[in-house]
């Protein structure tokens, strides 16, 4: 350790075990303190500031070291729970601190310290619902800190340039809604299209088998469907759609993100499709969401703009599930939150609605409903890596086989102070051109690749493709008939 950042993190480091250590030494009717408890903690919160260690999935809930928040979670009203309710939240805000501090540690090179760290956040947690109105008082207005700097904006004069950036993006939405009028067949007549299939999905599984385990995965006093780990990638695996490549540059094989020499790289003989579940809301409803994410080594050729060429580039594909089982809203999106595009299921979104002072949703297509033996597959061009289509396609035939792995690997560090996401949620060595034309857009390193929870999708305006409520703003929907969980649904704004 050198310099003052060092000796900051040596300091936070011996008080966050000097605070262990005292309640290692107590005994076990006092073991552990709150006090104690709360300052091993917030050392270690100092340490992984100090160290650059600070995962970036979830957000700290001020005051309270022990809670870790997502923008979903915050949809949810503390105040208007009952005691049910409120042990099942907080038990999903405890939770995501865990995983997040898990990181930390393994980060700072102190795995050892989690077991006391989670001792600790049951403690702090159990006193906190001890005084459950004073504690919903405390949880509420629980908010996640956005991707947009207004400094940014004001600097750059926002109010001025978003009409040529305006502009702009109405041509870039244009021309990708021609893209998907283009015939397919000549599109991919030339050759060099590659499919990628899941190695190990099996037969997909019918509507009725899925809205099973969505019923029992929501029997929770807030009706929000967690699947267990297991239901989790069986789900994904039934719904894993084929990635058809367009191939002809060496950034086009997409593969696992491993360590490499001073960082990470992209193997493009490891075809692994990284896959993790969220949710978002319609009618009140919370719904489960379906994420692939796939990783190229750069971003480069083909049609590509200059200014977005760089090293790293990603997209990802997901399904949001409806009641009945069955998808109701395809999304894809580059892994910077560029060029979000939805497919809604027409027999479930009656129109889009359009968005006031912004871009209305890009829908170039309607999600295709695949039949026996099907899959949906997405197109992607060479070099720009951009979606041209969406199809259905044979689960079975020729071409290359993918992994799923759960996307928690891509956060997990490969060892102490090596993290393919920094603090900002950013993939380090991903930077683009670009920041520096679009500043006025107010999106710190905008253009480079992202970690999921921080990734905005527009230039003008403020959205998030986390955003709970942007499925409800999108669309005017008609949702299929299906039994909901045994809680009810976050309140409404």
């Amino acid at each position: 350790m050198r310099g003052a950042g060092g000796l900051r993190l040596a300091a936070a480091l011996l008080w966050a075990l000097a605070a262990a250590g005292c309640a290692a030494s107590r005994p076990a009717a006092l073991r552990p303190g709150a006090a104690d408890c709360r300052s091993l903690l917030e050392g270690l919160d100092r340490a992984a500031r100090a160290a650059g260690c600070v995962d970036a999935a979830a957000a700290r809930v001020p005051g309270l070291p022990f809670l870790r928040v997502t923008r979903f979670w915050t949809a949810f009203s503390p105040g208007e729970m009952d005691g049910a309710s409120l042990r099942f939240y907080a038990g999903e805000l405890a939770r995501l601190d865990r995983e997040g501090r898990e990181r930390e540690l393994a980060c700072l090179g102190k795995p050892e310290l989690a077991p006391r760290a989670a001792a600790c956040g049951e403690r702090l947690l159990g006193a906190a619902l001890e005084a459950p109105e004073a504690f919903r008082r405390r949880l509420a207005g629980l908010r996640v800190p956005d991707d947009y700097r207004l400094s940014m904006r004001v600097l750059g004069l926002y109010p001025l340039v978003r009409w040529p950036f305006a502009l702009a993006v109405a041509h870039a939405y244009a021309e990708r809604r021609e893209w998907f009028r283009e015939d397919l067949g000549a599109l991919v007549r030339d050759g060099g299209w590659t499919p990628a299939r899941p190695a190990a999905a099996g037969p997909p599984l019918p509507a009725g088998e899925v809205a099973a385990i969505l019923r029992r995965a929501s029997r929770n006093p807030l009706g929000v469907p967690l699947p267990s780990p297991g239901e989790a990638r069986r789900l994904a695996a039934a719904f894993a759609p084929v990635f058809v490549q367009e191939t002809v540059h060496p950034a086009d094989r997409w593969g696992a993100v491993v360590p490499g020499s001073g960082g990470f790289r992209v193997d493009g003989d490891r075809p692994v499709v990284y896959f993790y579940l969220d949710h978002l809301l319609a009618g009140g409803r919370p719904l489960l969401r379906l994420n692939y994410v796939i990783w190229y080594p750069e971003r480069n050729g083909g049609l590509t703009p200059w200014f977005e060429q760089g090293a790293f580039d990603g997209l990802t594909f997901a399904l949001v599930l409806g009641p009945d089982g069955r998808p109701i809203l395809g999304e894809a999106m580059n892994n910077c939150g560029c060029y979000h595009m939805e497919f809604p299921a027409p027999a479930v979104a009656v129109r889009a609605r359009p968005i006031p002072f912004g871009p209305d949703p890009l829908v170039p297509q309607a999600l295709p409903v695949p039949g026996p033996g099907e899959r949906l597959a997405v197109f992607l061009m060479s070099g720009w890596h951009q979606v041209l289509r969406v199809t259905a396609e044979a689960s079975a035939g020729p071409g290359r086989r993918y992994e799923l792995r759960p996307y928690a690997e891509l956060e997990t560090p490969a060892g102490p102070g090596r993290r393919f996401f920094d603090g900002r949620g950013v993939v380090p060595g991903s930077e683009r051109v670009e920041r520096f034309f679009f500043f006025s857009m107010g999106i710190p390193a905008v253009g480079s690749m992202r970690q999921r929870g921080h990734q905005p999708i527009t230039l003008l305006g403020r959205e998030h493709y986390d955003d709970p409520r942007r499925l409800e703003r999108h669309f005017e929907l008609r949702l299929p008939a299906g039994e909901a969980g045994d809680g009810a649904g976050p309140s409404g704004e």
